[in-house]
């Protein structure tokens, strides 16, 4: 399993991968500009409240993956 860290965040774009997936990319504070794929991101959820908005401001949670350089929120 892969470790998860987490940091104040600011979602600027969303952009549809598939018909449920996203990429979204965000400010965080640590880390800076990146982007992470968000499974599900475009489905309602009553865990999130909804769709992700953007650009909104959040605590996110992400994990590095090894083969890339896109995190998953």
């Amino acid at each position: 399993m892969r470790p998860v860290f987490y940091d104040e965040a600011i979602l600027t774009s969303r952009i549809r991968y598939g018909e449920a997936d996203c990429i979204i990319r965000l400010f965080c504070k640590e880390r800076g500009r990146i982007a992470a794929f968000v499974k599900n991101g475009m489905l309602p959820s009553k865990r999130r409240g909804g769709l992700l908005q953007v650009p909104s401001r959040a605590r996110v949670g992400l994990s590095e993956n090894r083969n890339s350089d896109l995190y998953r929120l």
